[in-house]
């Protein structure tokens, strides 16, 4: 028995079988789809009204747009070494807006849903499963708006429903739960720029729309 042991010679150990390519881990690489919770805090919407005629505008108070918002999205990454890139398009919708009574007028402004495009670009965390990121981006978003009244600037009456484009600025993070589903944390800041708005006697008001968002959210990776 000895004899045929050493003849057999010792026993070569067996190469490790390289991962197959099904489970490699790609990264951050890919499509993914997911939706968000946020809430917007007030960005200072101050509002005047200029009479019919003159140059200047007489200050009547301010709308605070704040509010619950939620939105859907739809996006693709690239990840070449720790960065990662990426454009989405996200469609929002919610109760963003204020109104005021003060000196015989009444106003009131709502955010009633936004389209928007943005690139993300940001620095993978592998030992976390998580990225930072920075976010820019245009929206297009619809408001419903009004200044009615009478007082020290004399009557106006607008009540009219408008668009206008903006841009978006923001800090986020992404955490994976699982190989397919993450989790994020966003603020954004949203300037839709000012938009004149007219009624009928030449009365007229400027509307300048921004807000302060904070969201979170969910991702499923396709």
């Amino acid at each position: 028995m000895p004899l045929a042991l050493m003849a057999a010679g010792p026993e070569t150990p067996s190469a490790p079988t390289p991962p197959s390519a099904a489970t490699a881990d790609p990264g951050w690489t890919g499509a993914y789809g997911g939706f968000t919770l946020g809430y917007a805090l007030p960005g200072q919407d101050a509002v005047g009204v200029s009479p019919s005629g003159s140059p200047g505008s007489i200050p009547i108070g301010q709308l605070d747009d704040d509010g619950l918002n939620a939105g859907l999205r739809l996006g693709y990454r690239w990840q070449l070494g720790m960065m990662v890139i990426g454009p989405e398009l996200a469609f929002e919708g919610g109760k963003v807006g204020d109104s005021f009574t003060a000196g015989g007028y009444s106003a009131a402004s709502r955010l009633s849903r936004a389209l928007s495009l943005r690139l993300k670009a940001g620095l993978a965390q592998s030992a976390w499963g998580a990225q930072l990121y920075a976010i820019a981006g245009l929206s297009r978003g619809a408001f419903d708006y009004a200044v009615t009244g009478t007082g020290a600037a004399r009557p106006v009456a607008i009540d009219t429903g408008f668009s206008a484009n903006g841009h978006i600025l923001g800090l986020g993070v992404e955490k994976q739960l699982t190989h397919r589903i993450s989790v994020t944390g966003e603020y954004e800041h949203a300037n839709f720029g000012k938009v004149r708005l007219e009624d009928a006697g030449g009365a007229s008001t400027q509307a300048t729309p921004r807000f302060h968002n904070f969201k979170l959210g969910v991702n499923l990776r396709f």
